[in-house]
């Protein structure tokens, strides 16, 4: 597995007024080969009103940085129908999407952290799906790889939505998802994290998230805790998926002693990466 980070890991960093790429430089000096660049974790790298990517200024980061994979990370309400492929937020996404991609293929990752699961049912499990399938969809016409992400709403209405976006597209457009285990456990619906994962395909997945959850927040490394690392790297192992590996920690101080601390418990636990 390729290992990278996800940018939100230095909040602290940027708000203090360290420039996004002095903290990209730090990055693959450790080997942190794919980093995700979240909305709000941009720095100059997008608008402080509304956050909003500069696409102009993004593009300068593939030939700064060419031994790295990036891609976007935006939040946007994709499980509400009125979340369409004409979103302003979506289309900048697409295009910084494209800013960033280098020689890879173009990916914009996407998480719903407002529709809820009532809202999910009253709208129609169906139509929810078809419209993640055309958001797909229009990505794919755009040349863009799109993921989303399992977030508030429960595993099981995920997985029905995600299904069903997936029946929905052709073969070129179908979505993929971000795996992240640990939001598995901010849900009512209690499932198993380790048979969630095993229940997952390789060609499903875009990209794996390592954090962990305990008493109500998640934490400043991936370390022990409700999500069994050991078991999910196993689980993971299984499947063979071909998709990079993340490290999304709260932000802190700290924040590279505590990566490499995340690192090194990965590695402990059988996390194997290049």
């Amino acid at each position: 597995m390729i290992l990278g980070v996800v940018s939100n890991c230095w909040r602290e960093q940027l708000r203090a007024g360290m420039p996004l790429e002095a903290l990209i430089d730090e990055a693959e000096r450790r080997a942190l080969r794919v980093i995700e660049l979240r909305q709000t974790c941009l720095g100059s790298f997008e608008s402080q009103n509304d956050f909003i990517p500069d696409v102009a200024a993004l593009e300068r980061l593939p030939s700064r940085f060419p031994e790295t994979r990036f891609n976007i990370a935006l939040v946007l309400p994709f499980l509400s129908p009125l979340t369409q492929p004409d979103n302003p937020v979506f289309q900048a996404g697409l295009e910084a999407a494209h800013a960033v991609a280098g020689q890879a293929t173009p990916h914009l990752r996407i998480v719903d952290l407002q529709t809820t699961d009532t809202d999910v049912r009253s709208i129609g499990i169906d139509e929810v799906a078809r419209g993640v399938a055309t958001l797909s969809a229009e990505a794919a016409s755009r040349g863009v790889l799109l993921s989303v992400e399992n977030s508030i709403q429960p595993w099981t209405l995920f997985r029905r939505v995600f299904d069903g976006a997936r029946r929905d597209s052709t073969a070129n457009a179908r979505v993929r998802m971000c795996y992240d285990a640990a939001n598995l456990r901010i849900q009512p619906e209690r499932v198993d994290p380790t048979a969630v994962t095993r229940s997952l395909r390789a060609e499903e997945l875009a990209m794996i998230h390592f954090k962990q959850w305990d008493r109500g927040r998640f934490l400043e490394c991936v370390c022990d805790g409700p999500i069994d690392w050991r078991s999910q790297i196993a689980a993971l192992a299984q499947i063979g998926p071909d998709v990079p590996g993340l490290i999304e920690i709260e932000s802190t101080e700290d924040v590279w002693n505590r990566i490499e601390f995340s690192r090194r418990y990965l590695a402990e636990r059988g996390l194997e990466c290049e």
